[in-house]
């Protein structure tokens, strides 16, 4: 079994306090927490609730030995049960890895047949080469097939974020949607959304999107209708000064030259990063964090209409995460960030999130997972904070099936941090 760099938390709803694996039966239990590696640097990055009641978790695994290694990424895939239990680990490429290519995964969607399609991207090792990648992966973690993509527009840089797949009603044959950027700064419209055909790989179409200096792509969502749209969105950087989050309704085609409706999203007096967001009905809820002067990190939440329209951002300070009547000195000038959510069956959301932490105050200390539930409008409900005396990092939340939630998180153990 692979054991313990990174971790994920499966939680019930009213879960109160983190359990220890020692005590957890797991052919009963629906609460517990799981650890693993592979030896090498592992960054997690994404996690889904399987058809089975199980769960895939997507992660990079680094094969450096040290400093003056190389960066030599594969993805690594883990599929365990629905108490946390390894069923398989498989590597893309498999054990005999290229020396001279690496592949890094970005998102992970489950096929409406079985199995799963991965986005990323492959990478020539030693220098900044870098081509979209899309890997289909059966149901038991055998390679179905894959496709690296050159693009005349992005011809030396190009990583695809994200993908959903359309379903059969929609006419497009289970058809992938892809988001794509590049971070060749030389590229003025340096986002591509593309339609991939889900039996050949091939290009069915493609359309490109001014994104500014940095474009941190990470969801895209289908909607049906009379006139089906798709709905993608990140984080840019206009200026040193000012930083906004966004999202697109596009058309599924590419003609034309409607290139959908971008908005800004965040706070007018401070950098605002977007980390992530989610749908919600016809709209979505945007999380990130704000910086302000010498207020390092707030958490900030966002509404956002079908039509990509922000409602008031909502700011979160430290203070409603602390115990009643403990704020330390200087409590307010550390850091928290929201850097993933979920929308619930309630019609709320659940935030997740990293906070610097005091021992025996706020958490465990140095850094600690938070998570902060809040209704349909922002209103907090609660919040809670697990984690280690080392640093421990939120990445990925979902609601599950069963009401529960499962959180993918990254820890440090000794000298080897897997986020």
């Amino acid at each position: 079994m692979i054991m313990s760099k990174f971790y994920f938390f499966a939680l019930a709803l009213l879960l109160a306090a983190c359990l220890s694996e020692k005590n957890i039966d797991p052919a009963k239990s629906s609460t517990f927490t799981r650890y693993f590696s592979d030896g090498y640097v592992n960054d997690p990055i994404a996690i889904e609730e399987t058809p089975d009641k199980g769960f895939i978790i997507l992660i990079n695994s680094n094969l450096k030995n040290s400093d003056a290694d190389l960066e030599r990424e594969r993805i690594l895939l883990i599929k365990t049960d629905q108490f946390g239990n390894e069923v398989w680990t498989k590597y893309f490429p498999d054990e005999t890895i290229s020396i001279s290519t690496r592949w890094k995964g970005n998102s992970i969607a489950l096929l409406p047949s079985g199995g799963y399609l991965i986005t990323g991207e492959e990478i020539q090792v030693g220098g900044s080469y870098r081509t979209m990648l899309l890997l289909k992966v059966m149901d038991n973690g055998d390679t179905e097939d894959s496709k690296v993509y050159s693009s005349p527009y992005f011809p030396y840089s190009l990583t695809a974020r994200a993908a959903v797949v359309a379903p059969a009603t929609s006419g497009l044959g289970d058809n992938f949607m892809v988001v794509a950027y590049s971070p060749d700064l030389a590229v003025l419209d340096n986002i591509l959304v593309t339609e991939i055909n889900s039996t050949s790989l091939d290009t069915v179409w493609t359309r490109t999107y001014k994104g500014g200096s940095a474009a941190l792509t990470n969801k895209i969502f289908y909607h049906p209708g009379a006139t089906p749209f798709i709905y993608w969105g990140g984080d840019w950087e206009e200026s040193a000064t000012n930083i906004a989050s966004f999202v697109t309704k596009s058309k599924l085609d590419a003609a034309g030259t409607e290139n959908g409706q971008t908005v800004e999203i965040g706070t007018p007096d401070a950098r605002d990063f977007g980390l992530d967001f989610c749908e919600k009905g016809e709209g979505f809820g945007f999380v990130g964090y704000k910086e302000k002067g010498a207020q390092l990190g707030d958490i900030f939440f966002c509404p956002v209409s079908s039509d990509g329209i922000p409602g008031t951002p909502i700011i979160y300070t430290k203070e409603i995460f602390a115990k009643p009547g403990a704020i330390a000195d200087g409590f307010n000038v550390k850091e928290e960030k929201g850097n993933a959510i979920t929308a619930t069956k309630d019609g709320g959301f659940m935030i997740l999130g990293t906070i610097d932490t005091y021992t025996n105050l706020l958490g465990r200390g140095n850094t600690d997972l938070l998570l902060l539930k809040i209704d349909g409008f922002g209103g907090k409900e609660w919040s809670t904070t697990f984690g280690s005396p080392d640093v421990d990092t939120g990445i990925s939340i979902k609601q599950t099936s069963d009401g529960g939630y499962v959180v993918l998180g990254a820890t440090r153990l000794a000298a080897l941090r897997t986020v």
